[in-house]
């Protein structure tokens, strides 16, 4: 009996220790997506972003993460931002931008996660001598943006709820609510669904996230899909890939005890 009871506390010993740390070892991700965005009748915009995300232990019951990101965009419409009218070929017009952000948290990986950021990013655009797409030319545009979110682990599921405040410079405060839930199927394999309410339109999502097993658990890939209510209607599509240095981990662990 007393072996037996011995046995038991060691198991929950070793249960516990293993579920007290918030991020099991540093680590990091390098990662990349394409997305394609059209709204009704208007606009349609092709983006490439690129980012470098690395995931660090602070104590037992808290992480950082910290991550900066490259994005360029090209924006082809019919209708002119300003209010003139096109005819003829699709006006375009190039934007590019980086960001960066920093994020504080504290996680258990058998209950959730809750998290504080903050990041700042910075777009310029450059349209050309002949295009009417702005007012004016090599434009750019500051954002600050904050977020507090929580997360909720339970067996093969998680819910998350996020509140996101953005601050354009020398213009308005936005602020929007998302929520979301997430199934993993396999360990391998989350499905992932989304909605928020930002510019008080809904837009809603669905996106896959697979790991496989035969690279190695450090390459996984993503397909996703968004949709707004109302019109005009906006829909994207988009496609990535992240690689995680020096963690081979199933999916659903990285999520809990990594990411």
């Amino acid at each position: 009996m007393q072996l037996l009871l011995a046995s038991v506390a060691l198991l929950a010993g070793d249960s516990v220790l293993a579920q007290t740390r918030a991020v099991e070892q540093a680590n990091y991700t390098l990662g990349g997506s394409a997305s394609d965005n059209r709204t009704t009748n208007s606009a349609s915009i092709d983006t490439m972003r690129i980012h470098l995300r690395g995931t660090l232990p602070v104590g037992d019951y808290f992480g950082a993460a910290v991550q900066a990101g490259y994005t360029d965009s090209t924006v082809r419409t019919r209708k002119l931002l300003n209010g003139g009218t096109s005819t003829g070929s699709r006006i375009s017009c190039g934007f590019d931008g980086t960001d960066a952000d920093v994020a504080l948290f504290a996680r258990r990986p058998t209950l959730g996660r809750i998290a504080v950021s903050y990041g700042a990013g910075r777009m310029s655009s450059d349209c050309g001598p002949g295009s009417r797409f702005l007012e004016g030319r090599n434009d750019k545009l500051r954002t600050d943006h904050y977020r507090i979110d929580a997360e909720a682990y339970w067996r093969d599921f998680s819910f998350a709820a996020a509140l996101i405040t953005t601050k354009l410079d020398n213009g308005p405060k936005l602020e929007s609510t998302e929520l979301g839930a997430s199934w993993y199927p396999l360990d391998s394999l989350r499905v992932r669904v989304s909605g928020n309410d930002l510019y008080d339109r809904k837009t809603y999502g669905i996106e896959l996230e697979h790991q496989p097993e035969f690279l190695g658990d450090s390459l996984g890939m993503s397909l996703g899909y968004t949709s707004t209510d109302g019109e005009p209607r906006m829909r994207t599509i988009g496609i990535g890939f992240a690689y995680h240095f020096g963690t081979q981990v199933p999916l659903k662990i990285r999520d809990r005890q990594y990411r």
